[in-house]
């Protein structure tokens, strides 16, 4: 059974790890920023977890690049948006 919750054996380094790199990402001008300001100013989100969800898609991110053998394109998000 899945569950969406964490228990008390995930990887602690990990999610250290990615809140950090969410740090250093809403920083800086692309979409995991819009994505946190529209989840902190428009759906008054906490910031903590908002944070957390931005982790979670760099992550994301991350795995889907990892498994395609791709290289990171900031290109494809405005080829999206557009």
């Amino acid at each position: 059974m899945y569950s969406e919750k964490l228990n008390q054996e995930y990887n602690r380094l990990l999610k250290y790890t990615a809140k950090q790199a969410a740090q250093v990402a809403i920083k800086s001008d692309n979409s995991f920023r819009r994505a946190y300001l529209q989840m902190t100013t428009m759906k008054g989100i906490a910031q903590h977890r908002a944070l957390l969800t931005v982790a979670r898609d760099i992550l994301a991110a991350a795995w889907a690049m990892w498994r395609n053998g791709e290289f990171y394109n900031p290109e494809i998000d405005r080829k999206v948006k557009a």
